[in-house]
């Protein structure tokens, strides 16, 4: 996983807003607006978010996604977090083969559809 550095301006004990981005500590543009934080790969912004530790709904450091007055909800799957934070489930892949085949000296020989015979 790529480690971030950022330079942060905001002093230690204030508690960040809306209005500041948690990646870099502007208060120009809010983190949702940032350009440099939505380039980044959801782990990537996860952990970001996480390290500094705030909420993963509306990026305030003053509580946790749990208690969070926002009442957001991730527009992808519709869980606590932000649709930038989101992070979609490994895919599993299900092979279905409708074919029997014995395999014999390493030829193939096909025996029918395990469907029943064709008619």
């Amino acid at each position: 996983m790529k480690k971030i550095q950022a330079l942060t301006t905001q002093v230690e004990g204030q508690p960040m807003t809306q209005d500041q981005c948690i990646l870099i500590g502007h208060r120009d543009h809010p983190t949702i607006e940032c350009r440099t934080f939505s380039r980044l790969d959801v782990d990537s912004r996860r952990e970001s978010a996480a390290s500094r530790g705030v909420c993963f709904i509306c990026f305030q450091d003053d509580h946790r996604s749990t208690d969070c007055p926002t009442e957001v909800t991730c527009g992808k799957c519709g869980k606590g977090h932000h649709h930038l934070l989101h992070k979609d489930p490994p895919s599993t892949f299900h092979s279905v083969n409708n074919v029997e085949a014995s395999v014999t000296g390493g030829n193939t020989q096909t025996l029918g559809n395990k469907n029943g015979p064709e008619t």
